[in-house]
């Protein structure tokens, strides 16, 4: 037992010895300040959502946030999402469903996926406080008389009352719950009671520290954690003061005493509490139940008024403030464990270091560095740096703005170049220091260094290739060539077991054999080309070349290239220096940030500043492997180093959420539709007539979220990802209806892929009447029109048949029987009558005879069954024979194309009978001709009828204005057709009649 508590001792005592230190290790982080575009500073809580998003509780109102924006819900007009009041003091996450805000009086419960917001306050109750242990949330409300009511968080999210038995003058001031069904709490006397929350029995009295009068708790903080021990934390006016652990036996134990200036904030975890110390600016983290280590950080200045506290599952740490509105929110995110820096001043991304150039190992494992101020000594082991004070020997050369260093393997020397000229070796572990002068044209400024096999040193200066063999110290040269590279591998592709240099220039990439001759030159001037001339190195990979420029990575095999920029993920364009991990992934030092290349998916990974970095500048030739696999980079801020390995542990997954949804309605309104959990949208709808609508997604992510890249297509319209962008608003118009599936992918400005993309199926509707089913039922409804009409017509027609064919039997039987009678009458009249009557009787005769003749082409015009083309020749030719022969007059008929069983109508055969009858009779009267040529010639749309006769023709105009012409011109305007005279060629008159059918 003893033991026992000197664990616990240990412990819980471990806390004050950390926060007591003056000299401790404080994580490495980035830390920004947030909230400045929140209405209001005063921040009251935070929670992250299961779908990622950051919830906000503030004194004007609740905000969710997505790394970009804010959508409000607040009580004022014009508000997205309204609450019953914007004070918020206090916000829950609950059940990973609701969000639980308290006000000074009441309760308001929102359901963050559907967004339903109820009022959840018990009638004529105020909301005292909040008791939870895990995801079991207790709330306190008390009446006018304050009784006190406990009610339960159910899991459908409403309050159901807890039945239980407190005296009349009790009044619950502090409380904590223990997950095991049993609440604790102080009253207003400073009595301590335990009630049971499953039984409506009375509570039971524990202990008694008073809090008012003498004092022994002054306004006690209680906690439960996961091992059901009951924690109170004694606040003072200025922070807390003491630490009390209760337990069975002894009651509230002392424990230990907290620095006055130190705030406390629980968060959702009954474990972890939140110790933020004024004095030294650091926030820290104690685990209650397992004594765990704590995680420190020191903010850059002091944080007042703490109020919330959090982590992300990005691991990201967020502080909330009331009362400071500088201040609102700041975020601090940790930086990866894996980057380790020496040389480099700590601070902001500008704070600039040593800007080191040269990395090597020596045998014993230490690492010799050039920088500008000369070489450093480096000892892993103890991640400390030592300046090594050397000069030139015999002159007043300082040694300084080191460029490379290369170690000889068989000898204990050590070249390299700087910026003075020259090249120089150092002898190790003597320190002699030697220069040889390069005797070049322009400059003997070195840069880099390649010692070959043959112990010659290739030497790159400003003004060309310079050759230096170590052995007799003879000094060749080739112009117009600087730093490069040497293949180590011995990896041919011109000529058989050769090893070949590389020399990188601002004149494009060369190749040289073994014996320094030029092979082949790339540039953007040669075939394959280069994007660029600037060549700044060079690696052997999978039986090809990557090629650092500054414009882009290039990779070269056999006589192609292909280049990668910005474009497809990389953080710069410039690239510093190249290097292979054990895994062959490619790491990339640029101008901008370090990016990782994954030899698998081909993804460019990127870390920044944010990320551990010492400066987001890389140095070219400052880049080192070990041989235990540590990859080292030169910045502008010192030396980073890391194992690939170790960053992987930092690589979490980042959610890709729809945000909103909006469209332009038929009224031109733009109306925005908040999205619901993205695992239960099944799909999108676009109502018919939706001219424009806009989906906004957001990666979540919180770090640099404005550095986001998105991409997306719309598949069933386009064919292809559109490239990425910084803009998350993905918008279309006037899509034609029908189904769509929407694809998105992002990634962080790191590189982090997002851990899913989004699929969504979008459904553009059809106006009711460009649907199938409208079409179907409308030509339906055509058909059955048409149908109708048709129908109908017959009909009609079959009456108008019988009619006619009524009428003609009736004035054939009838009128017709009765004429002809008058006419013999008059015919028998004639014979007996005396001779001064005669001629009377024989013109009624003959009146009635014509009367006859008339109404016997009245009956046959309307006689149904006399309606084909045939009866109208037969009729014509009975005339012509009736009114011809006798008057010995000749005539011909030629017919053409005609169909005689083609049906004409009523209105056309009678008025082309007439006009052909009349035209025989005018023949007679005045043409006093000998032959008559009739011609009807029919077309697909008309008839075309000429009558040509052999007599006078016409000897002025008036003969062709006589009455029987004016009706035939009628006749033929009747039938839409046109009737012409004119005098035939050889004399005589010809009528031209055109009618359509």
């Amino acid at each position: 037992m003893r033991y026992h508590y000197i664990f616990l001792a240990w412990f819980v005592f471990a806390p004050i010895i950390v926060l007591s230190q003056d000299d401790f290790q404080v994580s490495s982080f980035s830390s920004v300040f947030i909230a400045q575009d929140i209405p209001n500073a005063n921040i009251t809580g935070m929670a992250q959502d299961p779908r990622g998003f950051v919830w906000i509780a503030t004194r004007n109102g609740l905000f969710r946030y997505d790394g970009i924006t804010f959508r409000s819900f607040r009580n004022a007009p014009g508000a997205e999402k309204k609450i019953s009041f914007n004070v918020i003091s206090n916000m829950h996450l609950v059940k990973d469903t609701f969000l639980v805000l308290e006000g000074l009086r009441e309760l308001n419960v929102l359901n963050i996926y559907s967004e339903e917001l109820t009022y959840q306050s018990p009638a004529d109750k105020v909301l005292a406080q909040s008791v939870h242990f895990e995801d079991q949330w207790f709330f306190l409300f008390e009446d006018h008389a304050y009784n006190t009511y406990l009610y339960e968080f159910a899991q459908e999210g409403h309050l159901k009352p807890v039945p239980m038995r407190l005296p009349d003058d009790m009044r619950i001031h502090y409380a904590c719950y223990n997950g095991a069904g049993f609440l604790y709490f102080f009253d207003w006397r400073g009595h301590f009671w335990m009630l049971d929350t499953k039984e409506p029995v009375a509570p039971k009295r524990l202990d008694s520290l008073q809090f008012m009068g003498r004092r022994k708790l002054y306004m006690p903080s209680l906690f439960c954690d996961s091992n059901q021990q009951v924690w109170a934390m004694d606040n003072a006016n200025n922070g807390l003061r003491r630490a009390f652990r209760w337990s069975n036996e002894q009651g509230f134990e002392y424990q230990f005493d907290l620095s006055n200036n130190l705030t406390l904030i629980q968060g959702n975890n009954p474990d972890l509490l939140w110790l933020y110390d004024l004095d030294r600016s650091v926030l820290s983290q104690m685990n209650l139940s397992s004594g765990d280590s704590y995680d420190l950080f020191k903010t850059h200045v002091p944080l007042k008024n703490i109020s919330s506290v959090f982590k992300d599952r990005q691991g990201n740490i967020w502080i909330g403030s009331q009362f400071n509105p500088d201040q609102g929110i700041l975020l601090i995110h940790p930086h990866h464990d894996g980057f380790k820096t020496f040389l480099n001043q700590p601070g902001k991304e500008s704070s600039l270091g040593e800007a080191c150039r040269a990395i090597e190992q020596l045998p014993n494992g230490q690492f010799l560095v050039g920088a500008a101020k000369g070489f450093y000594l480096h000892d892993r082991m103890t991640n400390r740096s030592k300046h090594l004070d050397l000069q030139l020997a015999n002159h007043q050369i300082s040694i300084s703005n080191i460029w490379e260093i290369i170690t000889a393997s068989d000898t204990n020397q050590i070249w390299f170049s700087k910026e003075e000229g020259g090249v120089y070796s150092l002898t190790w572990p003597e320190k002699i220091i030697t220069r040889y002068g390069l005797n070049t044209n322009v400059s003997d400024r070195s840069l880099g260094l390649v010692l070959d096999k043959k112990q010659m040193l290739w030497v790159g200066t400003r003004s060309g290739i310079t050759w230096l063999n170590t052995k007799t110290l003879e000094v060749d040269s080739l112009d117009e060539l600087s730093s490069l590279f040497y293949d180590v591998n011995g990896y041919n592709w011109v000529t058989t077991d050769s090893v070949l240099f590389w020399l990188c220039s601002s004149h494009g990439l060369y190749l040289f054999d073994e014996n320094r001759t030029l092979i082949r030159r790339y540039a953007t001037d040669t075939e394959p080309f280069l994007f660029t001339n600037e060549v700044y190195d060079l690696i052997p990979d999978d039986g090809g070349y990557w090629i650092a420029t500054d414009n882009g990575l290039h990779f070269l095999r056999g006589d192609s290239v292909s280049r990668f920029s910005v474009e497809n993920g990389l953080p710069h364009n410039a690239i510093a220096s190249v290097l292979l991990d054990d895994h062959n992934d490619l790491w990339l030092a640029t101008f901008n940030g370090l990016s990782k290349r994954d030899k698998k998916s081909g993804r460019f990974q990127n870390f920044y500043v944010e990320d551990g970095l010492p400066h987001n500048e890389f140095n070219r030739l400052g880049k080192f492997k070990s041989k235990d696999g540590e990859l080292f980079f030169s910045t502008q801020n010192g030396v980073v180093h890391f194992f690939p390995d170790s960053l992987e542990k930092n690589m979490v997954p980042i959610p890709l959420v729809l945000v909103d949804f909006s469209s332009f309605g038929n009224d031109g309104v733009l109306v925005k539709t908040p999205i619901a959990d993205i695992n239960d949208l099944d799909h999108l709808v676009i109502p018919a007539g939706n001219k424009y609508f806009q989906i906004d997604v957001a990666l979540l992510n919180f770090v640099n979220a404005r550095e986001n890249r998105y991409a997306y297509f719309l598949e069933g319209l386009e064919s292809d990802w559109r490239p990425l962008s910084a803009i998350s608003t993905i918008q279309y118009n006037n899509l034609p209806p029908g189904t769509y599936t929407l694809h998105v992918r992002a990634a962080s400005v790191s590189g982090m892929i997002a851990q899913s993309a989004l699929s969504l199926r979008i459904d553009v509707l059809q106006h009711f009447y460009q649907t199938s089913s409208f079409l179907f039922l409308t030509i339906l409804s055509l058909l059955a029109l048409v149908s109708a009409i048709i129908r109908y017509r017959y009909l009609q027609d079959l009456k108008m048949e019988r009619m006619r064919m009524q009428i003609s039997s009736d004035l054939h039987d009838e009128v017709g029987g009765v004429l002809s009678g008058i006419a013999i009458q008059m015919e028998v009249l004639e014979n007996r009558s005396p001779d001064d009557i005669k001629p009377f009787m024989k013109s009624l005769a003959h009146s009635s005879r014509n009367a006859v003749s008339k109404m016997r082409d009245v009956i046959w015009a309307v006689d149904t069954s006399k309606d084909a083309f045939e009866d109208l020749l037969e009729r014509m030719k009975a005339f012509t024979l009736e009114l011809l022969v006798p008057l010995d007059v000749n005539y011909n008929y030629t017919f053409t194309n005609i169909d005689k069983n083609k049906k004409l109508s009523v209105p056309f055969r009678q008025n082309v009978y007439l006009i052909f009858k009349e035209a025989m009779v005018n023949i007679i009267k005045h043409a006093d001709a000998h032959t008559v040529d009739i011609v009807l010639t029919a077309t697909r749309k008309s008839l075309q009828m000429r009558i040509a006769d052999d007599g006078k023709g016409f000897s002025d105009a008036s003969n062709a204005r006589g009455r029987g012409v004016k009706n035939m011109q009628k006749r033929a305007k009747q039938i839409g057709g046109s009737l012409s005279f004119e005098n035939g060629e050889n004399g005589g008159t010809v009528l031209l009649l055109t009618a359509p059918f």
